[in-house]
């Protein structure tokens, strides 16, 4: 996802033109190096509005002194609440996930751009649910069973988990130093504080909150959000549904609503012995929220949703998001208004879905709820309840079993996550800790994280799982994050740990309650040994990655569809959907860049099989005139294709008019599945101005742009006009690299097209084609010691070292049949100076 800016240091000239007749196992291990399990019978209440900051020590502390008490699911279908104590959740937390799918693509082979390590199953029966995050459950004698939801894979081949590995014994990364006692929350962090948020928006008041409307694609302006980003619509579909929302449901004759086609059998077909319960026969006194909410209300059930509980840990310790996605005041339980209706909103396809459901849930029959249930109050429903949401929403909980966290914070806040993936990337552990700390200056960053099957029963530690983290801290010259398992339980036991040397000696320069809830610290470096990735998530990107909340607020979403004759796949990415917008000045920095941030989000009917491999292209215009486009492809040129919801690309631009091509991996004569809709969101700092679709009827050129190889270094080289003719003088002022490109239009009837450069006296020049044949053998030679290419393809392009003087270039074809439009761009050091001519 890197960026191609231009660079400042020279000039590139491109030319309009004309080809004339010229010459041419699954069981957990037990940890031994520590107690996982000690104090437990401490009792605490939970934060009520907490934001998950790593800079705000305060925040914190006020939050593990507020703490609702632990307590376990009750047994029976209508139970007494219990005394306040600890207690594993009603079930086992099953195997989960965070998936994306590595598919074989075309010359060369593309792989997903933020691609996350496949996770297998045990080839022991039954076979739990999994994914790339995918969650294993130690099995408890004194937990009911509840078969496992069977493995969601994408096409993937399965093979069984890598042998257990033996515990590795480890040490602190650094001696802890002692932080004097004076030191103050900010000192201790950096002496920073949380920023504000975007337009100074409060994410702990859920007041003066307007349902999501959606899209209105009759209005040329940005509206305003309740989160303080600024919305436009534009509809390029030629066909497509309306984007419209239910009504809540009637009640039944009984005075609730059921759902009747949504039985059991459909919402679990991978599960027996189930039946639904309502919240009243669950517990003795259900309510949606009791005292609250926090990230410690999360608890895991036997379905592999750690990916989509761990941001809603997230959005719960931030009420203004959570009330988005829960209105309370509209599950009436408790009331004499009570209907058995439980309304949510999750976004999808570029607009907030309004989901509504009875409020049965799948349990046991002894009221042992099996999914997701709250970790901190038996009577509390909001947890169980928006899971069932999110499986009615994509049809089952089989379906939701085994996903990518940065989906889940995109279904619950419309927002984008970026991953990095520990084994690529180019930071150190002290710039990663950095980017994390920077990242929670933000009141809205979410950050998961996935530690991979290599690391099962490691310290504590459970593979193929996916885990909240939640802040960073710094203890002398140790690098600290937190984290969360979304079971409640089973932590980390390493140093840092609950009970440990480190957290025993210093552990009052941080917030942290000695108790199995599953939150626990880790020194970064352990972090980045026993994780693999972790995904920043935001409402809108952060691109200089310094916590700044407010910098791309506004939010421009264009909607369109791959149809025959524009679904062309990799091989023709011009033959593909293409918009152009044009990009301000706004925000630029001292060197003249504008951030810019472009996602691509498929429209499916499926979530498990109907993805397909996609990708968005940005290219810089060049020229244009009234039926010819020139264009310079940004970023990475490459055929890296996401087999995913979304995928997301970073550029730093110039302002001016820019070309967004969204295309698919294969065409629709390959695959039939690529005529879908897509959604392009251009995330900037103002508004984008004039944004219309490409026709047919405009020609559209594009080369490989100002890179240079130059003894084994790449170069780049700048741009700056266009001019058209047959051939063209160039004058050198000073010795330098220069790079020529000849493009003409990505079609089937295209034509072997040729350079030749000449160095010649102005004075003594003729424009005729009897100089170029007598002096055809004379061409200035290439960096690769020929006169000149003459090949196929939409673009041709060679480099020279030129020292000063007068050039004249000339581009020809093989015969006077050869007739086609073309494009000349020429990219130098520094600046040149060209003229055009004719024949």
């Amino acid at each position: 996802m890197g960026c191609a800016p231009s660079s400042d240091t020279g000039t590139q000239y491109a030319s309009l033109g004309h080809h004339g007749n010229t010459n041419v196992s699954r069981k957990t291990k037990t940890p031994t190096d520590s107690q996982l399990y000690g104090n437990t019978n401490k009792s605490r209440k939970a934060s009520t509005s907490s934001s998950s900051s790593s800079s705000s020590d305060e925040n914190d502390k006020k939050q593990q002194q507020e703490r609702k008490v632990i307590t376990p699911p009750p047994p029976d279908p209508v139970p007494t609440p219990k005394e306040k104590e600890e207690a594993p959740p009603v079930l086992p937390p099953p195997p989960v996930e965070e998936k994306e799918e590595r598919q074989p693509s075309p010359v060369p082979s593309p792989t997903p751009i933020e691609q996350e390590q496949e996770r297998q199953p045990s080839p022991k029966p039954p076979p739990p649910p999994q994914d790339d995050n995918d969650m294993r459950n130690p099995t408890d004698e004194d937990q009911q069973q509840v078969p496992p939801t069977p493995q969601q894979e994408e096409e993937k081949q399965i093979t069984p988990p890598p042998p257990q590995e033996e515990q590795k014994q480890i040490t602190p990364s650094a001696p802890p130093m002692p932080i004097p006692t004076d030191m103050n929350d900010e000192t201790r962090n950096g002496g920073e504080t949380i920023k504000p948020g975007k337009d100074n928006v409060d994410f702990d008041d859920t007041g003066n909150m307007e349902t999501p409307a959606p899209p209105d694609f009759g209005r040329s302006e940005y509206i305003p959000t309740d989160v303080g980003t600024k919305e436009r619509f534009i509809d390029f579909r030629t066909e497509g549904g309306e984007f419209t929302n239910p009504s809540r449901p009637s009640p039944n004759d009984n005075g609730l609503y059921t759902e009747f086609e949504f039985t059991v059998d459909v919402a679990v077909p991978s599960a027996s012995g189930l039946q639904w319960q309502r919240p009243a026969e669950i517990c003795q006194n259900p309510a949606l929220f009791t005292d609250g909410t926090t990230r410690f209300d999360i608890g895991q059930g036997r379905v592999g949703t750690c990916w989509f509980l761990s941001m809603v840990a997230n959005i719960a310790d931030k009420p203004r998001l959570l009330e988005r996605v829960v209105p309370a005041r509209d599950y009436k339980i408790g009331t004499n208004d009570y209907d058995g209706v439980f309304h949510c909103r999750f976004w999808r396809f570029g607009h907030w879905s309004e989901i509504y459901i009875d409020d049965k849930l799948p349990t046991s029959g002894r009221g042992g709820l099996y999914g997701a249930h709250s970790n901190t109050d038996p009577n509390e429903m909001w947890v169980a309840l928006l899971e069932k949401a999110f499986a009615r929403m994509y049809g089952s909980y089989d379906e939701v079993s085994g996903g990518r966290t940065a989906d889940a914070f995109m279904n619950l806040t419309a927002g984008v996550g970026e991953a990095i993936k520990f084994e690529t990337m180019k930071m150190s552990s002290q710039q990663l800790f950095r980017r994390l700390k920077n990242a929670f200056q933000s009141p809205t960053t979410m950050v998961g994280c996935v530690c991979p099957q290599k690391s099962d029963g490691q310290h504590g530690l459970v593979g193929g799982h996916a885990y909240s983290m939640n802040g960073t801290y710094q203890v002398g010259d140790n690098m600290l994050v937190r984290i969360r398992n979304p079971w409640g339980r089973q932590e980390w036991n390493g140093p840092w740990s609950d009970g440990s040397n480190e957290m025993s000696q210093y552990g009052g320069s941080i917030p942290h309650p000695n108790k199995d809830d599953g939150e626990f610290y880790m020194d970064v470096n352990h972090f980045l040994e026993y994780f693999e990735q972790c995904t920043i998530c935001n409402l809108t990107p952060d691109v200089d990655r310094d916590g700044t909340a407010d910098t791309l607020n506004y939010v421009t979403s264009l909607f369109g569809n791959w149809r025959r004759g524009k679904a062309g796949g990799f091989q023709s990415k011009l033959q593909n959907p293409q918009f152009c917008v044009t990009v301000s000045d706004q925000e630029a920095d001292r060197d003249g860049n504008v951030p810019v941030v472009v996602q691509i989000v498929q429209k499916t009917s499926d979530r498990q099989d109907d993805k397909v491999g996609i990708r968005v292209d940005l290219y810089k215009v060049l020229h244009e005139d009234s039926d010819i486009l020139v264009l310079d492809e940004l970023g990475d040129k490459n055929n890296m294709y996401l087999i995913d919801f979304s995928s997301c690309y970073r550029f730093n631009v110039k302002p001016g008019k820019y070309v967004a091509v969204p295309s698919t991996m294969d065409s629709c004569d390959k695959d039939p599945r690529v005529l879908k809709e897509f959604l392009i969101r251009f995330f900037t700092a103002g508004p984008l101005t004039n944004p219309f679709e490409i026709q047919d009827s405009t020609t559209v050129m594009t080369g490989k742009g100002p890179d240079l190889e130059v003894d084994g270094s790449v170069l780049q080289l700048g741009c700056s006009q266009c001019i058209t003719g047959k051939f063209f003088f160039i004058t050198i002022n000073e010795p330098q690299s220069v790079k020529v490109e000849v493009m003409q239009p990505d079609q089937k009837n295209g034509f072997p097209i040729g350079i030749k450069l000449f160095e010649t006296d102005r004075s003594s020049f003729q424009s005729d084609y009897n100089w170029f044949a007598q002096n055809y053998n004379n061409a200035v030679r290439d960096m690769s010691g020929n006169d000149g290419p003459f090949s196929y393809g939409s673009s041709v392009d060679c480099g020279y070292k030129l020292q000063p003087g007068t050039y004249v270039l000339l581009i020809h074809a093989n015969g006077p049949e050869d007739q086609n439009d073309f494009a000349v761009a020429i990219y130098s050091e520094r600046p040149v100076e060209i003229e055009s001519s004719n024949l």
